[in-house]
């Protein structure tokens, strides 16, 4: 079978929307091989290149994928995994008034980088940060934390806090406090004194 057919039978097995990645299709033949028969499809319309390297099928009356499926994608193709921003989480909750100005998400080790997606005409970047700024993932309690982190001592008070915790349940309260190891003592200390275990703000 040749490396086109190989790809294209891949590619018709996989469900409508799934991104798939260059990487993804590398055993099907050389790379030079590979990318040809990929550019082939794109320029047939069967494939939309949503960045480089990332490639979905297309078909009529398809939804595009947004900037934060394309990001999750390119960040699965290298083992990694991406975090919500600080800024988007306070804007998710309610206390900031705007999401970051651009497409920026957290990852995990040392390298900061960015790329271009295509279907947005827009760069995403990624932001290398500590492991302890990922507590709880992309759960509500994670998204909190990283929020109130985000916006600083400056800007902390009861009524931020109350904001910020209104939905999380008495579980994620006690996650809440007993964060205080993973993030900076001026949040520990602000936390700890400022909720309860049965989730309410004093």
């Amino acid at each position: 079978m040749s490396t086109a057919s190989a790809i294209r039978r891949y590619i018709n097995q996989l469900p409508p929307r799934q991104i798939f990645s260059t990487r993804e299709v590398l055993h099907f033949g050389s790379r030079a091989s590979v990318d040809q028969s990929l550019y082939r499809m794109v320029s047939e319309v069967s494939l939309l290149r949503l960045a480089s390297g990332l490639f979905v099928k297309k078909y009529p009356g398809m939804k595009l994928p947004s900037v934060e499926e394309v990001a999750a994608a390119k960040a699965k193709a290298f083992s990694k995994e991406i975090f919500v921003h600080g800024q988007d989480a306070a804007y998710e909750l309610g206390i900031e008034d705007s999401p970051s100005d651009k497409a920026i998400f957290y990852v995990q080790g040392s390298s900061t980088s960015s790329f271009l997606s295509h279907i947005h005409g827009r760069r995403v970047h990624f932001k290398a940060t500590a492991a302890r700024r990922l507590y709880e993932v992309n759960q509500r309690v994670g998204k909190v934390m990283r929020a109130l982190w985000h916006l600083g001592p400056d800007r902390l008070d009861s009524a931020v806090l109350k904001k910020a915790t209104i939905n999380l349940n008495r579980e994620e309260i006690r996650a809440l406090r007993h964060s205080a190891y993973r993030v900076p003592w001026w949040l520990a200390r602000f936390t700890n004194h400022s909720v309860t275990l049965c989730g309410k703000v004093i």
